[in-house]
This record gives structure tokens, sequence and C-alpha cells, in this order.
């Protein structure tokens, strides 16, 4: 698992909007929104630097629990071979 970080960690925290996403290529632009970090740094940012509240941010936690159920029931899915449920 270890060997995937480079390949699945490190692009999420370019593509999460951390850095400026209006310097990059058009074509790129759309991988960001594929990614969970992206609503994370978003909602962070909404807090941190916008001074918004629950209300104004619960549209990135929503997206952040549908990656979660989604990559759970993804777990459940492909690992079921491995264990008894």
């Amino acid at each position: 698992m270890m060997q995937f970080i480079p390949i699945v960690v490190v692009p999420q925290v370019f593509f999460s909007g951390l850095f400026n996403l209006e310097t990059i290529a058009e074509w790129l632009s759309w991988i960001g929104i594929l990614t969970p970090l992206y609503y994370a740094a978003e909602a962070l940012r909404d807090v941190m630097v916008r001074g918004y509240g629950w209300g104004d941010i619960y549209p990135n936690l929503l997206a952040l629990l549908g990656f979660c159920l989604l990559f759970i029931a993804v777990n459940i899915m492909v690992l079921r071979k491995y264990r008894k449920i």
C-alpha cells in the first residue's frame, strides 16, 4: 500500500486547491473536483479565511461524507473474499 502513496495522495495535494489552480492547464482543472482533499481544503479555507460557519460549509462536508461511504462500500466489495462480513 505504501507504494501507492505517490500515485494517489501526492497528486491530490496539487489538485486540491492548496496551490493556485488558475495557473494549471484547462484540461487538468477537472481532476481536483474528483478528489476528497479538494473538498476538505475548500471547507478549511472557507472557515479560516472567509469566516464561514457550519451552514456555509455543509456541501463540502456532505461531499466528504459521500467519499467516505463510497470508499467503505468499495472496500467491502473488493475485500469480501478475504474476510467474512
